[in-house]
């Protein structure tokens, strides 16, 4: 993973986990109204170790599942996955100004919100007939 970091240097490394390290998070973008998000988990009663707009987004998705990414004003490329639910979820800002792109093979799957994040993985060196996608 790797990734600008613009909001919360010091604590917003990622991947990151909740609590109990059941749902993780990587993600790429910025959330312009993760502050008002934020205010509304705390009145639920969420606690928060970061102050960054990620941890917004994953205790987000645990306050209101998939249909957190409606609520999210920003440019983003997403991935959570879910280990209560063996679940893994991509999604990506709504006009695609962050990309998804995602390699799959026999073997496995890459994702990356970036061409160069996959074409430079060592896991899809050689591949024969990559399936190269955005996700739209």
């Amino acid at each position: 993973m790797r990734r600008l970091s613009i909001i919360d240097l010091d604590t917003g490394h990622q991947p990151m986990a909740n609590e109990d390290g059941s749902v993780w998070i990587v993600f790429n973008g910025e959330i312009y109204n993760f502050q008002e998000i934020r205010r509304e988990l705390e009145g639920l009663g969420y606690r928060f170790r970061t102050r960054s707009d990620t941890e917004s987004i994953l205790h987000g998705y645990e306050a209101w599942g998939e249909s957190v990414f409606e609520r999210l004003n920003g440019m983003f490329g997403i991935a959570i996955c879910d280990c209560r639910q063996d679940k893994l979820l991509l999604a990506r800002d709504r006009l695609g100004i962050k990309p998804l792109y995602i390699y799959e093979d026999d073997e496995k799957w890459v994702f990356a919100s970036e061409i160069k994040g996959i074409s430079n993985a060592p896991e899809c060196a050689g591949a024969s007939t990559p399936n190269h996608s955005t996700v739209s």
